[in-house]
């Protein structure tokens, strides 16, 4: 078995959250030279593209910017220029337009996405929509007569990515945050020299991480691998290992009456993993105004000639999976200056976060996000994988300002807080990161089928081949397993007890489940055994389906069997005694067996007939049946072959659920 994976996280990004200068916003598109303006400056496409028919209206939305251009949106979320440019066209492969973000049926639309660009000059990314004119009519109403209209949008990240904005490059300006850097803009390299920045990419890294401290400069993190430019420690030290004292702004050591030549002959481009503890680091003074002509007796750090020349006196390592690493590619030199350290073309951010509750997400997002330390520095998240999937009309503001208030008395505006706020429904075509999840959403849809044909039954009687076939099988779903095989197998690693019922094509009824993970007296669910059942009967995966509780259910892969692989654990070794084979006989769906217990119930004169149990609109069901349902769909992906075998599998797995056992 395997645990639940995380699947993501979804995000909701209201329009008065992104920075003003985005001028985020929408206006209508109803004259046709506006349109065709559009259709070749904007999304290059025809103007017939964008014309909107008789009944909708098109409106052009400046949706958000780009983090390059705009850093953090007011929720401390951001955007990379990458993601923008990359993923705006899931706007319109994925997105609808809605209201209030109710979005589960998505035929409910107030319209359409039709087309997105990312608008290179401005940083940000536009939409076109058309809005249909009734339904959307209270907002269309609001836009012609304020010229505004407040919208949201709702994107799902497999991650995202801590983001400590805010460290210092050195530019002929000054210092600049990394994040306010673009294409085009000049750095100081470490010679000193103003060059320009010709590239601003993210990749991903799997390895080591080298955080290095020097004393008077502060700390940065590199990968191993990544050159840095230092002086070896031998460098800086006399035969007896005592330090050389520099003559301030001089290559001069008076104590020694030697002279070390220019700095930048001594400095060598090292890979982090090769810099130690004693070894220096560089930065030209001439463009640092706190060091003075002092500098080398009243500081901890010390001047060599136009250079600065800072201490390495601690060194951490850690090792990470697929980080993105965020590059600056410099010209000429190709190096630039940050917090202090001359380094060349990349700055390492830190960690991914996979969940809000993420057990592994960094100490910066859990415990400083959306905070401004003293050195100016903002702790945010990147989102590099944005698919976006819903934009929604919001009409009522008080709700919003109410929600703000609610935000900002807990410290932060988190998107994916307002997400659930908001009840987000994610389309199912978004579900990928958990293994399985299609194969159980497709099955999901084959038993709320089967159960419409049963209740057809219970309703109706028996009245054509299909429903003798369906009741035929209700005779071979009224077995459970006996007390004394569940026994057996309770004693056996639970890992191997699931493959062997998978292997054994074993599906068990709610009552042997419940046995078997808890006790043959139930044990602490015993007194939530009728409701269960009752839910189970339900018709459970209807009442799943209709709530939108499939979706946790069919994500829950704790009970995944790997058939495949079944045969490396050896289970044919394992001590089962007689358990799997009574089991086998009453709950296994080989189809030879099946028939036996079919043709047994028969001579034996049962006639079992379909239980009701709950009402299809009666919500979700309870946890206990819920937990069923996710066994049972685990299971049913282990034992089904294809074909008409499979239907014949569902139904059965239905009958199950719903048979009206003799005593019952």
């Amino acid at each position: 078995m395997t645990t639940q994976t995380d699947s993501g996280m979804v995000k909701l990004i209201f329009s008065d959250q992104v920075p003003e200068a985005v001028e985020a916003g929408a206006r209508m598109m109803e004259d046709s030279p506006v349109l065709r303006k559009q259709a070749s400056v904007t999304f290059d496409c025809s103007a017939d593209e964008l014309r909107p028919d008789k009944d909708h209206v098109a409106i052009h939305l400046a949706a958000l910017g780009d983090f390059e251009h705009y850093g953090f949106n007011r929720n401390f979320d951001s955007f990379p220029k990458q993601a923008c440019v990359d993923r705006h066209e899931t706007f319109v492969t994925h997105g609808a337009v809605f209201e209030h973000h109710k979005n589960r049926d998505r035929d409910k639309n107030m319209g359409t996405i039709v087309k997105s660009a990312y608008n290179e000059p401005m940083g940000r990314i536009e939409l076109l929509i058309h809005a249909h004119k009734d339904k959307a009519a209270e907002h269309l109403s609001r836009l012609e007569k304020t010229g505004e209209v407040s919208f949201s949008m709702a994107c799902k990240v497999p991650n995202d990515r801590c983001y400590v904005a805010g460290t210092q490059i050195l530019t002929p300006e000054g210092h600049v945050g990394i994040e306010e850097l673009s294409v085009g803009d000049y750095v100081i390299s470490h010679l000193g020299k103003r060059r320009k920045v010709t590239n601003i990419h993210h990749s991903t890294y799997s390895g080591e991480l080298r955080t290095i401290s020097a004393t008077g400069t502060g700390k940065t993190t590199l990968t191993a691998n990544h050159p840095i430019f230092s002086v070896p420690k031998a460098k800086l030290r006399a035969k007896s290992g005592r330090r050389y004292r520099l003559q301030a702004g001089t290559n001069y050591v008076p104590m020694y009456d030697i002279d070390l030549g220019e700095v930048t002959d001594a400095a060598v481009l090292t890979a982090a993993d090769r810099v130690r503890v004693g070894d220096s680091f560089i930065t030209p003074v001439k463009l640092l105004p706190e060091v003075g002509a002092a500098a080398n007796t009243r500081h901890n750090y010390q001047c060599w000639g136009d250079y600065r020349v800072t201490t390495v006196d601690k060194i951490e390592s850690s090792y990470v999976t697929d980080l993105p690493v965020y590059n600056l590619t410099v010209a000429v030199d190709e190096t630039y200056i940050a917090d202090g350290f001359a380094t060349h073309n990349c700055s390492v951010c830190d960690n991914l976060r996979k969940s809000a509750k993420d057990p592994k997400q960094c100490e910066h997002i859990r415990d400083d996000f959306g905070k401004v330390a003293r050195d100016g520095t903002v702790t945010g998240t990147h989102n590099d994988l944005p698919t976006w999937f819903d934009i929604s009309f919001v009409s009522r503001p008080a709700d919003r300002i109410a929600w703000n208030l609610k935000m900002a008395s807990a410290g932060t505006q988190d998107a994916i807080k307002a997400a659930e706020d908001a009840g987000i429904w994610v389309p199912d075509q978004l579900e990928t990161s958990t293994p399985g999840y299609q194969e159980k959403l497709a099955l999901t849809k084959q038993l709320v089928k089967s159960e419409a044909n049963y209740l057809r039954i219970a309703e109706g009687g028996v009245k054509t081949a299909t429903d003798r076939y369906l009741s035929e099988l209700l005779k071979s779903a009224t077995c459970t397993i006996p007390d004394a095989a569940i026994d057996q197998l309770r004693r056996e690693m639970p890992d191997s007890v699931m493959r062997k019922l998978a292997e054994s094509r074993i599906v068990m009824d709610v009552d042997s489940f419940f046995k078997y993970a808890f006790g043959l007296d139930y044990g602490s669910v015993a007194d939530s055994m009728p409701s269960i059942r009752e839910d189970v009967a339900g018709p459970l995966f209807s009442r799943l389906y209709k709530s939108g509780a499939y979706q946790k259910v069919c994500r829950n892969n704790y009970f995944d069997v790997d058939t495949a692989a079944r045969l490396m654990y050896g289970l044919d070794r394992l001590s089962f005694g007689d358990g799997i084979k009574v089991a086998s006989q009453t709950c296994s769906f080989d189809s030879a067996i099946v028939r036996d217990r079919i043709v047994d119930m028969t001579i034996q004169g049962l006639r079992p007939t379909v239980k009701k149990g709950s009402s299809v609109d009666d919500g979700a069901p309870n946890g206990g049946a819920c937990i069923y349902a996710a066994y049972k769909l685990s299971a049913l992906r282990s034992v089904c072959r294809g074909g008409e075998e499979s239907e014949r599998d569902v139904a059965l797995a239905v009958a199950q659920n719903m048979v009206n056992k003799t005593g019952e």
